[in-house]
């Protein structure tokens, strides 16, 4: 598997890091794309550059979550 190493990949997987934080804490019925925004300190319209809307924001926490990590 390929690592993700350049500043984009890093960033991406910032996102993800902090969607997921954000599910966490508030549970995903109570987050909103506004939360992860904040955590990641960009303006809410900045995120829908990582994921079309918050569905897509959970089904690539669930992606990075089961994505074998390398040797």
């Amino acid at each position: 598997m390929k690592e993700r190493t350049s500043k984009y990949d890093q960033r991406d997987l910032a996102a993800v890091d902090a969607a997921a934080a954000v599910f966490a804490e508030k549970g995903y019925h109570a987050s909103g794309t506004i939360d992860t925004a904040q955590r990641l300190n960009i303006k809410q319209g900045s995120l829908y550059y990582y994921f079309r809307s918050k569905e897509a924001a959970l089904e690539a926490v669930c992606l990075e979550g089961i994505r074998p990590s390398s040797p």
